[in-house]
């Protein structure tokens, strides 16, 4: 039995072998991610059971993401073909920062148009916790109705909802994600996100000012990214956990760290560790993953994990 529901958009990924303007015969290589499939890639190898739900093309894309959820032990048994492609998108490196320019080709993907099984209430019986990023709100309506209706049940039975504001600003405007997050939070139990992402959305990221707003409400535990000092979880506008981020000696790639960083949270909190150790294991995961190229590929296991914490992780 499945513990942690993911549902959101897996794509096939170009990535570029050199920093600099991707020209002709540049080489690249291909690759999936996705912030919802990289989050069941992160929690699989973290030993909990997990599913991803979702739609792909019957495509190369579509192929590699199933055999990749697969081979990574993660549950594909609703991820469905439709007639419509795989999403793709690119990353870019001009070499000035270590965030790659990204370009995304999915307006026309298979995801677009996904639909709740009709007998979703049946399938997530015994899940525990539903994962969902602010990307799926933002892809299309009948997207967003239909995680409206599936985080609807996870709050009618009182299990936990966690979003992931995830703002992708190429893919709508500041104003259009306020108003979608605004909805989704409605659902959430767990709300993760980063100041700026806070900033763009709702002109502060002081907490206490967003709980008075009401912005924050009820018993919804806030998770806050604090860049590379510290992570934080708040609730009620107090805060209720701390880790130190931690120096990585060299970043390879960033993108992905902030689903590796939801997965070693969900993780922690489902082996019922404290919201300290809850946050330092997504800290341990997100330090992997921006060590690594790659989405996902750098997440670690518990092994990995235990090493890096009894500091045998090198072989001196």
């Amino acid at each position: 039995m499945s513990q942690v529901l993911t549902v959101g958009e897996a794509l096939g990924l170009l990535s570029p072998h050199r920093v600099g303007p991707i020209m002709t015969h540049s080489g690249l290589e291909f690759g999936v991610a996705g912030a919802e499939m990289n989050v069941a890639i992160g929690l699989s190898r973290l030993g909990i059971a997990v599913e991803y739900w979702g739609a792909v093309g019957a495509d190369p894309p579509g192929r590699a993401i199933r055999s990749t959820l697969l081979a990574e032990g993660v549950g594909v048994g609703q991820l469905i073909d439709l007639p419509h492609p795989t999403g793709l998108f690119m990353k870019e490196w001009y070499g000035l920062e270590n965030e790659p320019n990204v370009y995304y080709y999915r307006s026309d993907s298979a995801m677009r148009r996904w639909r709740l099984p009709e007998d979703f209430i049946h399938r997530v019986n015994g899940i525990q916790w539903l994962h969902l990023s602010g990307i799926s709100w933002i892809l299309s309506e009948s997207l967003a109705e239909n995680l409206t209706r599936l985080a609807r049940h996870f709050q009618q039975h009182s299990r936990t909802v966690s979003l992931d504001f995830n703002v992708r600003r190429k893919l709508a405007s500041l104003e259009a994600w306020s108003e979608a997050m605004r909805h989704a939070l409605t659902f959430a139990t767990v709300v993760m996100a980063s100041p700026d992402e806070l900033r763009w959305l709702w002109g502060t990221d002081d907490l206490g000012v967003l709980w008075q707003d009401q912005v924050m409400t009820g018993n919804q535990v806030w998770v806050v990214k604090e860049g590379t000092t510290r992570t934080v979880a708040y609730q009620h506008g107090h805060q209720i956990g701390e880790a130190p981020t931690i120096t990585v000696p060299r970043i390879v790639d960033v993108v992905g760290a902030g689903d590796g960083f939801a997965a070693g949270v969900i993780a922690g909190r489902l082996h019922q560790m404290t919201w300290d150790q809850a946050l330092d294991l997504g800290n341990v995961v997100g330090a992997y993953a921006v060590s690594h190229a790659g989405d996902w590929e750098g997440y670690p296991d518990w092994d990995m994990v235990r090493a890096y914490r009894q500091n045998t992780h090198i072989d001196r």
